[in-house]
């Protein structure tokens, strides 16, 4: 596909309604709390952080336009966000064409011309600097990964661009790399789920003779990628694909090279983060750091010159497999000398190595730090094996058998996936943890909203006097909430065969099917519902009732909804729910 083809106006459209209904979806979600105590801060009130005076929202119809586009109730089977963005685009495309003369449609028609005079004219291009939020990585830690947010205007110009560079080069890649790829010829690229195919099936039978595994993690990746790595890095890939590719498609567009140049400019670490966003962060939260290994970086390259590109970037994933690119050829030709008992996975800047053989594992692992290191990267020192726990919690680690004896490790993960020796899998338990809290925190919010005040010991508190719901309402709404989260907007009766997307199972679908240990997916539903106890016991406190003006018939809701609307109910077959007489 030409650039300028990422950049029609029916595409722009396109990714502007689609930033529109994720503003939709967070100020939905903000709302849950504004429906139970109206004192909360009222989501329309609150200005989206990368939307910029250039692009407001009014260059959409009104709701009340577009709400006839919406699909037919036997039709909304997918996401709440795919329906409504169907929606909003079938709107827009419609009514800008029967009346071109409305306020909104020149509007939009002046901001999908600014779009795209700033992508595809010849003119000088330049990205704003970015605002860099801190994320913290282990609750209480104090230590935080920064991540990059752009101006919607530039946002939407560094993503398509992405898009058109991912698609042309994206072929290149290897079967070894699964993260940030493209679908093409209408087969899905490979994921993480894949890979946990792979492993299983190298693994072969539980009786089989020991598997040796290596696992590195490089260092602050994006953080520590130098500017002029990135450019050699995609600019090899260019040449490769020039070299490659159709003599009809061996072209470039210069003007993504442009955007792609603007992109790197726009942002290092020292400037944006250790000068910028961390005396911020600092004044918030006194001892809280970005971590950043400088005095390691500085030893091994002697200066630092412009290093970091932006962590949330499309272009930055692009950046990502191109910059090791040429580590996945040296160990693609590792595992071409020995069929079948070499295997390499990597996602991102995580890889894991297999090998029949501890000697052959031990020289891929070896042929990866050395290019890697070539590449100017730190690796997190690579851990013997030992029969303690803190093995695990390691990053890196030198060869280890995976096998089922004694003297054998029985578990390896890789990217959210633990994998047992026979073939068993589960959820790592970092990812567990994560979710815990996620359900906790929305209870938190709930409780917060019905009792502002901070509670003293042994005293119950106060009731917030605007509470508009009752106890039977907030409580239905909890569940429905933490439901959602969960295992998706489900329907009784609705087909179990997939698990729904945008939820925290759908990020786990490569348990279906599979020999999964339970306990741990149970103790989410345990929590779950412990959670929604809690809050139920502080309604119990009080007796809520709604004002007597409204004729709003009270919320039946069920007391228990059963297995397929429970974390472990999404992995187990139809027929292992089926109670044997």
């Amino acid at each position: 596909m030409e650039f300028s083809s990422f950049f029609s106006d029916r595409e722009v459209i396109l990714q502007l309604c689609k930033e529109r209904v994720k503003l939709a979806k967070q100020r939905h979600e903000a709302m849950f709390l504004f429906n139970i105590d109206p004192r909360n801060p009222k989501p329309k009130l609150e200005k989206p952080l990368h939307w910029d005076e250039g692009i407001a929202l009014d260059i959409f119809p009104p709701r009340r336009a577009w709400k006839s586009f919406r699909a037919r109730r036997s039709e909304r089977d997918r996401s709440s966000i795919d329906v409504n963005l169907n929606s909003l685009i079938k709107a827009v495309l419609t009514l800008r064409k029967e009346n071109p003369t409305a306020p909104w449609v020149q509007r939009l028609n002046e901001v999908v011309k600014r779009i795209r005079e700033r992508a595809l004219s010849d003119q000088q291009f330049a990205f704003g600097a970015p605002t860099v939020l801190a994320e913290e990585k282990e609750k209480g830690s104090g230590v935080f990964r920064p991540l990059s947010v752009f101006r919607l205007e530039d946002k939407l110009i560094e993503r398509q661009t992405a898009s058109y560079l991912r698609r042309t080069l994206d072929y290149l890649f290897l079967p070894s790399c699964l993260a940030f790829r493209c679908s093409r010829n209408r087969v899905p690229p490979p994921t993480i789920h894949d890979a946990l195919e792979r492993i299983v099936s190298f693994r072969g039978k539980p009786q089989s003779a020991p598997v040796f595994v290596a696992e590195c993690d490089i260092m602050g990746f994006f953080d520590c990628v130098p500017h002029d790595l990135a450019r050699r890095s995609v600019e090899a890939l260019i040449r490769e694909y020039v070299s490659t590719a159709a003599p009809a498609a061996q072209h470039i567009d210069q003007r993504a090279w442009t955007i792609f140049v603007a992109y790197l400019n726009a942002y290092c670490f020292q400037r944006n983060v250790k000068l910028g966003a961390e005396p911020q962060l600092k004044k918030k939260r006194r001892g809280a750091c970005f971590k950043w290994p400088e005095a390691e970086l500085l030893q091994l390259h002697g200066s630092l010159g412009e290093i970091g590109v932006p962590q949330g970037g499309a272009l930055s994933c692009l950046i990502a497999n191109a910059v090791l690119h040429a580590v996945d050829k040296e160990l693609e030709g590792i595992a071409s000398r020995y069929p079948g008992e070499f295997l390499y996975l990597r996602y991102c800047d995580d890889m894991i190595l297999l090998a029949k053989k501890g000697d052959v594992c031990l020289e891929g692992l070896e042929a990866y730090c050395s290019r890697v290191e070539e590449l100017g990267f730190l690796i997190h020192p690579c851990k013997d094996a030992g029969t303690d726990k803190s093995f695990y919690s390691g990053k890196s680690h030198n060869p280890y058998p995976w096998g089922g004896s004694q003297l054998e490790f029985p578990w390896i993960q890789f990217v959210g996936y633990q994998v047992r020796h026979d073939g068993m899998v589960r959820v790592r338990l970092k990812s567990l943890k994560k979710q815990r809290r996620r359900i906790t925190e929305v209870a938190d919010e709930v409780l917060a909203t019905l009792n502002p005040g901070r509670k003293r010991v042994g005293e119950v508190p106060a009731l917030s006097p605007t509470v508009r719901r009752t106890a039977q309402q907030i409580k239905h709404r909890l569940r429905q909430r933490l439901i959602s989260i969960s295992v998706g907007r489900r329907k009784l009766g609705q087909d179990l065969s997939e698990i729904m997307p945008m939820c925290w199972c759908h990020g786990f679908r490569g348990l279906k099917g599979r020999s999964i240990i339970e306990s741990s997916l149970k103790m989410l539903d345990r929590h779950r519902e412990r959670q929604i106890m809690r809050v139920a016991r502080r309604l119990n406190e009080h007796e809520l009732s709604l004002p007597k003006a409204t004729d709003r018939s009270p919320v039946e809701a069920l007391n228990f909804y059963g297995m397929p609307f429970s974390y472990c109910g999404q992995f187990n077959s139809r027929e292992s729910r089926v109670r044997k007489p």
